[in-house]
């Protein structure tokens, strides 16, 4: 096998880093564009009951331990609202991404009850 010098070996990873950093970003920017357009959707698979964490309610309802507060459903609301904003900025419009919430019979009511409160909090 060939040994590299360090030199080398951090050019190399310099480019691949390069070419990963300039995928990801064109990558985002064809997300952001999708989302301007209302062609993007949300599926949260939120079947899971809390009892693990020691709770009796869903899991998305938890909260995680932040300073926030915030539960596992609002951080993630609060990514997809940030993601709607991104996109209204670089496009100028943005449409809202449609969130599905795919619940069992487990925790249906509690998540429909859940969310029926805070929509007027979060205003979603």
């Amino acid at each position: 096998p060939k040994l590299m010098t360090w030199n080398l070996f951090l050019q190399q990873q310099l480019k691949v880093y390069s070419v990963v950093q300039s995928r990801t970003k064109n990558g985002q920017n064809i997300g952001l564009k999708e989302i301007s357009e209302g062609k993007v959707a949300l599926l949260l698979m939120a079947g899971g009951q809390g009892t693990r964490l020691g709770v009796s309610y869903p899991k998305g309802m938890y909260n995680v331990g932040l300073l926030s507060g915030k539960c596992l459903y609002q951080l993630q609301a609060e990514r997809v609202l940030h993601q709607e904003k991104l996109a209204a900025d670089m496009y100028g419009s943005s449409k809202s991404v449609t969130w599905y919430i795919m619940t069992s019979e487990h925790t249906k009511k509690a998540t429909m009850e859940y969310f029926s409160v805070k929509q007027l909090v979060w205003c979603l």
